[in-house]
């Protein structure tokens, strides 16, 4: 299902996120730098509150293909991938656990 437009704009992400509950613009922004392997790549931000991050497919790699958004009023977080669409271009794509 998809669930959000983004766009590349410099070294940002930037679009908007929508459910039935949620409609939020959001900026995929740089991480601080860490030496830990698993540290995300990239912090998510929206209406200028912190509300995830998202990381790699493959460590490593430079690409932001997955995203979790997490939100006090939700059941569990929101686990999306990001997908190309053309240059510079993406949507957000979530599938629902079983």
């Amino acid at each position: 299902m998809k669930i959000g437009t983004l766009h590349q704009v410099d070294d940002e992400i930037r679009g908007e996120l929508r459910t039935l509950t949620v409609s939020a613009k959001v900026v995929f922004m740089p991480a601080p730098a860490s030496k830990n392997d698993m540290a995300s790549s990239d912090v998510v931000v929206a209406n200028g509150a912190e509300v995830d991050a998202a990381w790699p497919a493959v460590p490593g790699s430079g690409t932001v293909p997955k995203v979790c958004i997490g939100d006090p009023t939700f059941p569990s977080p929101l686990i999306a991938t990001l997908a190309e669409t053309g240059v510079g271009a993406c949507v957000s794509v979530w599938k629902q656990p079983r």
